[in-house]
């Protein structure tokens, strides 16, 4: 730590210097002063990809999703790459918003992996349907793919805690 706020004294116009010195004091616990450097990286340059990823993660940790969803928006617009935008998706789910996820991971649909994030936020959203038909297609081009599966079992789980549900209920209503 001492390197950075060395390295920050020499260069205080260092946006990363600030993004990555607000890291560690938010490991240290020291959430005041992390939050104070993420705004000094924000102030220095508003569209540093890592001072936005920093406040993100920062107001996602506090609790903060829609909040952190500027930063998340950001970094997104940014990147060029699928990857960069699936944390605002990720927001999104973090704060229920269950749709705007599924139409942000329909759009990047062409990458390998939005097929199984597109699916987990069709599974949050209930829509099981969906979900499991994404899945499908997904295991029939790669059969070994471990969020696939993953998520195949969540939904056949979830499936049949429904099941048992509707059976617990059905029984209680009959006797």
């Amino acid at each position: 730590m001492k390197q950075i706020e060395e390295a920050l004294r020499l260069d205080p116009a260092s946006s990363p210097g600030h993004s990555v010195l607000g890291m560690l004091q938010v490991a240290q616990g020291r959430r005041d002063e992390a939050e104070t450097c993420m705004r000094s990286a924000l102030a220095i340059d508003p569209h540093d990809v890592l001072a936005n990823r920093t406040m993100a993660a920062f107001c996602m940790a506090t609790g903060q999703s829609a909040r952190a969803e500027r930063y998340f928006r950001a970094v997104a617009d940014a990147s060029s790459t699928t990857a960069g935008k699936l944390p605002l998706a990720d927001c999104y789910v973090a704060s229920g918003r269950y749709g705007e996820a599924v139409r942000l991971l329909e759009s990047l649909a062409r990458d390998r992996r939005a097929p199984a994030e597109v699916s987990e936020a069709y599974l949050a959203d209930g829509d099981r349907a969906r979900a499991e038909k994404l899945v499908d297609g997904l295991l029939a081009r790669a059969p070994r793919n471990a969020g696939a599966l993953l998520l195949k079992n969540s939904s056949n789980r979830n499936a049949g805690m429904s099941v048992r549900a509707v059976v617990r209920t059905d029984a209680s209503q009959s006797g």
